[in-house]
């Protein structure tokens, strides 16, 4: 069997997705090990990893089912609708893994899809975005259109919890038996990665306990309303510092100045 999975985000450039992607695709080659006396039967299927020309040396495969691709095509773009399905089609896949709702609305071989959450249908608002008001409706519009298909023409939807299950039920009306929830893990650090941390710690004068938030400043993640309740909770427990950990863009600089303003 030969399965593809979209990896282009794939690694620190994806954030959430790149870390999910990369720790998906390092435990596939786990459980395909051909080193033992009897190869597992996970080590039947080949494996082909679509990355871009950014992550392409960040993932080595170690196993000898699994093969690179290179498919340097911009997230949310026309080219990925086009394009990508024609770089798949050539390696005659019997199945494609996307590890988010982005599928080629013209990518007609079986696939499934990873569905992380729904937010952008909750909160719908133009803050989120640095685009004009028509170009941000017509990209929302596409949204919409786009994740209808996936979760739609899926063989299987994978979600991360069961509140997106209900939330993809609830939305698109598709049945619940087509939706598997698989949990997400953590890695157990090893002694090199406390140490990185204690060093970082101390690198931006950060002192125990703190709260901390990793991921980006995008609004529909709240992070301004954490920032409030954070100043409450510093009455009654002055001692506590929060901690945001994330991407130096345009979201993150709006939220600084937020907290700048609001002298907290």
């Amino acid at each position: 069997m030969r399965i593809g999975i979209d990896a282009r985000f794939y690694g620190s450039i994806g954030k959430g997705l790149g870390r999910y992607t990369q720790k998906l695709i390092e435990n596939l080659e786990k459980i395909s090990d051909f080193q033992g006396p009897i190869p597992s039967r996970d080590s039947e299927y080949q494996y082909y990893i679509f990355l871009r020309r950014e992550n392409w040396d960040e993932y080595q495969p170690k196993q000898p089912n699994f093969h690179k691709v290179l498919a340097d095509i911009p997230w949310y773009g026309m080219r990925e609708q086009i394009f990508l399905p024609r770089i798949l089609k050539k390696y005659n896949l019997d199945l494609v893994h996307f590890p988010h709702f982005n599928v080629p609305f013209f990518w007609k071989g079986k696939f499934i899809v990873t569905i992380h959450d729904l937010i952008l249908l909750h909160f719908q608002t133009q803050r989120a975005s640095t685009l004009a008001p028509l170009i941000y409706w017509l990209k929302q519009l596409a949204y919409k259109i786009i994740i209808n298909r996936a979760v739609r023409k899926s063989e299987v939807i994978i979600a991360v919890s069961q509140y997106t299950k209900g939330d993809i039920i609830k939305y698109f009306d598709v049945p619940a038996e087509k939706i598997q929830v698989t949990y997400e893990a953590v890695d157990v650090p090893s002694q090199s990665t406390q140490d990185s941390r204690q060093q970082v710690l101390g690198e931006y004068g950060i002192i125990k306990p703190y709260l901390l938030y990793v991921g980006n400043a995008y609004p529909h993640k709240n992070l301004e309303g954490l920032v409030l309740a954070f100043r409450e909770i510093l009455l009654r427990h002055p001692h506590l510092r929060l901690v945001l950990v994330g991407k130096e863009d345009y979201f993150f600089r709006r939220l600084k100045n937020f907290v700048l303003e609001n002298h907290i």
